[in-house]
């Protein structure tokens, strides 16, 4: 494995191409992975903040399936679930003529705060045996969405529909689509599709409005989140001031993202209404500092 160098979020690489951008797609087939393992691989290509640890919760919710899933008449089922704890039930299914009948064979209890989980019952040693592999597993699932969010942080993609599955990518950001897709050919697992589009006005005007549906869409949640900060105890103003910050950095984020795509298929009048809006959110932020502050000081 080469290593490269590190992307980061709004370096632009000049490339020289008859299109403006690229259509991008991704297939994957089921597969599961040692999670450290494929955390140095994309750390080779500079891609490894976007590859995090499944959590314990999902790593059991994984195990109490593939055990469902390879027994007859063996169903995982949730219990309850806090903050900190969950607890999950493996139910066995048996059939009385016409009656269905169920009994808990298996308690599992997690403690989310460490890892650990409590087994008991007949199938106490297989489940934590299947947990402790899917603890240090990463799975195809993982990966489809980690090359998804590779191509949004280090190419600045945007989905072509509000669905998803297929993103656009401006040309300059090509490379971190070829070293994406060096990364999935060498796992073996999938395929990234590639799809070039030319210097048409139909073609433009249709990413613009992609652009503009999925730069206002953001607008609005960070907006939406902005307005809920700040309404919980005096106990936590400092964590909400911090809070504010981040959205604050959010939304310059959103404001580059906005300009990339004005540049390349954007019409000025309608970029200058998301600014607006995009202004809009930034005067609250300030706002919502300022009351909090006030707040801190009483």
């Amino acid at each position: 494995m080469t290593a490269t160098t590190t992307q980061t979020k709004n370096s632009v690489i000049s490339t020289a191409a008859e299109s403006f951008g690229v259509n991008v797609w991704l297939t994957f087939q089921e597969a599961r992975f040692n999670y450290d393992e494929v955390l140095e691989f994309a750390g080779h290509y500079g891609f490894e903040k976007m590859l995090p640890k499944p959590s314990a919760k999902k790593a059991l919710k994984r195990a109490t399936s593939k055990i469902s899933k390879s027994s007859r008449r063996v169903l995982a089922r949730n219990i309850s679930e806090s903050s900190d704890a969950a607890v999950m039930g493996i139910v066995n299914e048996s059939v009385d003529g016409e009656q269905l009948d169920y009994s808990q064979g298996t308690t599992i209890r997690l403690d989310k705060t460490n890892g650990s989980i409590q087994v008991e019952g007949a199938r106490a040693e297989e489940v934590e045996n299947m947990y402790e592999i899917y603890r240090e597993s990463t799975t195809s699932t993982d990966i489809r969405t980690f090359a998804i969010n590779v191509l949004k942080y280090f190419a600045n993609a945007i989905p072509k529909r509000p669905s998803g599955g297929i993103y656009f990518i401006p040309n300059a950001y090509l490379p971190v689509v070829q070293k994406l897709t060096e990364m999935v050919q060498v796992l073996g697992i999938g395929k990234v599709y590639i799809e070039r589009l030319y210097n048409g006005l139909d073609e433009k005007a249709n990413m613009w409005d992609a652009a503009k549906y999925e730069i206002n869409k953001q607008i609005g949640e960070l907006m939406e989140k902005v307005q809920g900060t700040g309404k919980n105890s005096s106990a936590r103003i400092g964590r909400s001031i911090a809070s504010l910050e981040r959205k604050d950095a959010d939304a310059n984020e959103i404001e580059s993202l906005m300009k990339i795509y004005e540049q390349v298929v954007g019409n000025e009048f309608e970029a200058e209404e998301m600014l607006n809006k995009i202004v809009t959110v930034r005067e609250k932020i300030a706002d919502k500092v300022v009351e909090l502050e006030k707040r801190k000081a009483e």
